[in-house]
C-alpha cells in the first residue's frame, strides 16, 4: 500500500513534493485525504480501480547518442553482441537461459536450448534503428553456419544464392 500512496501522491504532485513517509498506523485512506488527493466519499475500489487504470510508462529503445567527431549516429552495442542480423533483414539470437541451471534441465531440454529463435518485425525494426550501417552490410563467410537462413525462401527474391567463397 506504501507503493500506491507514493504512486499516486507523486503523480499527483508532478514530482513536485517529495513523498514524506508517515506513521504506520494510518490508513491509505487517511494519508491521501491529508494530502487533497482523495474526497471523503471515494472508496478504496475506485481508489484501486484508478490506480490499475494508470498508464504504464512503456520502454523505449532507440538509437540517441551521435559521435563527438563527426556526428554521426553510434551503434548500440548491447545489441550487436546479444543478436545476429541474417542477409535478409532478420534478426536472430540464442534461446533464453541457455547456459543456467544446466544441471537440473533434462537433456531434451539442454539440446533445445541450442537452437535459436527469430525476433519479430517491431523488434527487427527496433534492431535496425539501434545499429549503423556497417553491422546491415552483406558479408560472406567461408562454411557459413548460418547461411540456410540468410535468405527468406518464401519470397521470390529471397531465393538467390550466395557466391561461392573463391581464395
Amino acid at each position: 500500500m506504501a507503493g500506491i500512496c507514493r504512486f499516486l501522491l507523486q503523480k499527483a504532485s508532478g514530482l513536485a513534493r517529495p513523498f514524506l513517509p508517515t506513521a504506520s498506523t494510518q490508513s491509505l485512506t487517511t494519508i491521501l485525504q491529508s494530502q487533497n488527493l482523495m474526497t471523503a466519499s471515494t472508496s478504496k475500489q475506485s481508489l484501486l480501480l484508478q490506480v490499475k487504470m494508470a498508464p504504464q510508462l512503456e520502454l523505449s529503445r532507440s538509437r540517441v547518442t551521435c559521435s563527438i567527431r563527426n556526428g554521426k549516429p553510434k551503434t548500440v552495442h548491447a545489441v550487436v553482441n546479444r543478436f545476429y542480423r541474417l542477409q535478409s533483414g532478420n534478426w536472430i539470437r540464442p534461446m533464453t537461459g541457455r547456459k543456467k541451471k544446466l544441471w537440473k534441465k533434462f537433456e531434451s531440454t539442454r539440446v533445445n536450448l541450442r537452437n535459436h529463435v527469430f525476433t519479430n518485425a517491431k523488434q527487427s525494426h527496433t534492431h535496425d534503428k539501434m545499429v549503423c550501417h556497417f553491422w546491415k552490410k552483406q558479408r560472406y563467410f567461408p562454411d557459413d553456419i548460418y547461411e540456410r537462413y540468410q535468405y527468406r525462401t518464401n519470397f521470390p527474391l529471397g531465393k538467390v544464392k550466395t557466391p561461392k567463397f573463391l581464395p
